[in-house]
């Protein structure tokens, strides 16, 4: 239980659906691979994840330009790196209130640094609803920090619930930027 909740806070402090190496050369195996160096050039610009022309339609449609493909590119890093340091932080838990307060501490420092970011005017109005979901989920991940201090099982399970599904929601948002590296599904593959 301890890892499922890991990874929902994990999820709502951005922690953000990586597919191996096969993504780090810009599809799947079910993507055609690149066409020419010219294009697995632009995919690996794109954030080296899924960077096909279909998934670089975002937030107003076509291709990203440099600049987005440059944010989308440092926002997926600072999502992995997240992940690494909360996964670190996960190993040395030995409490759940006080692990969830280090997390908690993590994910501060994480929107910091997000909201230092300019985002190109392309995903201006998504990085605002990803701002305001994560004023909207603080609570319960207070909520969920008493709840564990109190040991209350049935309180930790419901808030997890409502966690899941708030993040459900910046999934969404997320994957219309193009950071697939902030997902839950990315967290938890990791």
């Amino acid at each position: 239980m301890l890892t499922k909740l890991v990874k929902t806070l994990a999820v709502t402090i951005f922690a953000a659906a990586a597919l191996g190496g096969a993504a780090a050369l810009g599809g799947t195996l079910f993507e055609t691979p690149p066409r020419d160096a010219a294009e697995f050039a632009k995919r690996v610009e794109a954030g080296s994840m899924h960077a096909d022309a279909s998934r670089a339609k975002r937030s107003g449609g076509g291709r990203r330009t440099p600049a987005e493909a440059r944010y989308v590119g440092r926002l997926n890093a600072m999502c992995a790196e997240f992940d690494a340091e909360t996964d670190a932080v996960a190993q040395d838990a030995d409490e759940l209130a006080g692990f969830l307060s280090d997390l908690l501490d993590y994910r501060d420092d994480f929107m910091v640094r997000f909201r230092s970011l300019r985002p190109p005017a392309r995903y201006a109005t998504d990085v605002s609803r990803l701002i305001a979901l994560e004023e909207e989920g603080r609570p319960a991940v207070l909520a969920l920090i008493r709840a564990a201090r109190r040991d209350d099982r049935r309180a930790v399970e419901a808030i997890d619930a409502k966690l899941s599904r708030h993040a459900s929601r910046e999934d969404r948002v997320l994957r219309r930027i193009g950071a697939f590296k902030c997902l839950g599904a990315w967290a938890d593959s990791h």
